[in-house]
Formats: C-alpha cells, structure tokens, sequence
C-alpha cells in the first residue's frame, strides 16, 4: 500500500473542493493508496513517468507524483473546471 501526502498547496486546494467532488476525491485516495500507476502520464513523451494524472468527480483532476522506491503518493496538484 502507497502512503499519499499533500503539501500546503495541495491540502487549501482540496479544502476548496465542492462537497461532492470531495467523496469523489476520497475514493481516488483510495485507488492511489493501492494502484497509482493507473493514473495517465502527464508526458506523452515519456509514457512510464512517475508523474500522473486522474479524473475525479465533475471535471475535477488530480496530479501526482509516484515515488516507488518509497511507495509513496505525492499530491502536487488538484484543479477543475466549469466552476
């Protein structure tokens, strides 16, 4: 199982979430914790990079960063559209 972070950014990011995409966000915790490589490469140049990319809830994304030598999740972004 992967360990997920959130830095300052990150977590006043999420805080700002609408409460529905907020249960979305926690199911793709879940999915993070356990497959994150399932996540899209944000470099399609580079299709095995660590640095990922999930949809959630109503037009809501959340990029992150694999750190597998440690089995660890770095959240580095979260943004949505059509607010």
């Amino acid at each position: 199982m992967y360990k997920i972070t959130t830095d300052e950014r990150s977590s006043a990011q999420i805080a700002a979430l609408r409460a529905d995409d907020l249960v979305s966000y926690a199911e793709i915790m879940a999915v993070l914790e356990l497959v994150p490589w399932q996540g899209e490469p944000t470099n399609a140049e580079n299709p095995d990079g660590p640095v990922r990319a999930l949809c959630f809830g109503n037009g809501s994304m959340v990029t992150y960063l694999i750190l597998e030598d440690q089995l660890r999740v770095d959240v580095v972004d979260i943004s949505w559209i059509g607010r």
